[in-house]
């Protein structure tokens, strides 16, 4: 540990830094009400339309049979697919 006091005097120039952020320049916005926040609000407005028309019954369900199919078909291919990734397991790409 020193004694000999040069440890202050580095701390010198850290707090002429510090005394320039602490000045006042005045600049700052004023914080009294503007016109537009003692303005009314505006009225409602209708609730917006929908941009297309709902999907039929019919169709949710021919989708979701499609997905249940796709899906059945995933899992009935998946035993053979872990066979060959096991099998190829530690090969070379090429």
């Amino acid at each position: 540990m020193r004694t000999d006091g040069t440890h202050i005097w580095a701390l010198v120039p850290l707090l002429a830094a510090l005394s320039a952020c602490a000045s006042g320049s005045g600049d700052y916005p004023s914080l009294a009400m503007r016109p537009f926040e003692l303005a009314p609000p505006p009225a409602a407005s209708s609730p917006p339309q929908p941009t297309r028309r709902a999907t039929p019954p019919a169709r949710i369900a021919e989708l979701r049979a499609a997905a249940a199919a796709a899906e059945a078909g995933f899992a009935a291919r998946e035993p053979a697919a872990a066979r060959l990734a096991r099998a190829a397991a530690g090969q070379p790409f090429e």
